[in-house]
């Protein structure tokens, strides 16, 4: 399956394009600490969160992509290999992590910076992609990618307030436990699909 195939190439051509298209129900800007403005949408339009896991070589270099779907509704995950073109897998979060996740996005926004005409009119800023996503949030068409810089001057979009930390941490958690094995049908971060959640 290659759902993912135009993702994968999204991280190239990123650098060139941004997607203008405001998501929906925008709420006014608000201030943030930083002095910038933000645009925030509220994380319950959301109903399905990407988790990426890169897969690295002994020697260091990045082999793979895989991307784990999970719906936000019901914990079910689906899983794509080979960059996003292959599909994997299908899992469920346990009832603790999807517990957590959903406390985590409970009332949460999303905060999109605002950017002024001719902001970094006077800065050198490196074309070279800085940081991939830690999670994507999606509706659809409609898409956050959170923590993600394209260049050196980008100022990334992702939770409001400590929310953020608490998505990456729990995001550093299941990607540090999703391939651990399982102990007696005990996982720390799934289930069987077959057990009610």
């Amino acid at each position: 399956m290659k759902k993912y195939g135009a993702l994968a190439i999204s991280f190239v051509l990123i650098l060139f394009f941004q997607n203008c298209a405001p998501p929906p129900q925008m709420e006014s800007p608000s201030l943030g600490s930083s002095g910038r403005e933000f645009k925030t949408t509220p994380v319950e339009n959301f109903d399905q969160m990407t988790v990426l896991i890169s897969v690295v070589t002994d020697a260091g270099q990045m082999e793979d992509t895989h991307f784990y779907d999970i719906n936000l509704a019901s914990g079910v995950i689906q899983t794509f290999e080979n960059a996003g073109t292959v599909e994997g897998g299908r899992y469920c979060l346990n009832q603790i992590k999807l517990a957590d996740l959903k406390s985590v996005l409970d009332q949460a926004q999303v905060c999109e910076p605002l950017f002024t005409e001719g902001e970094f009119a006077d800065q050198v800023c490196s074309q070279v992609y800085e940081r991939a996503p830690y999670v994507i949030l999606k509706d659809g068409s409609i898409e956050f990618r959170l923590g993600e810089l394209t260049n050196a001057c980008d100022v990334s979009t992702d939770l409001c307030g400590d929310r953020a930390a608490r998505l990456k941490a729990w995001s550093d958690y299941f990607i540090l436990h999703v391939n651990d094995p399982w102990d007696g049908g005990v996982h720390p971060v799934l289930q069987d699909c077959n057990v009610a959640l």
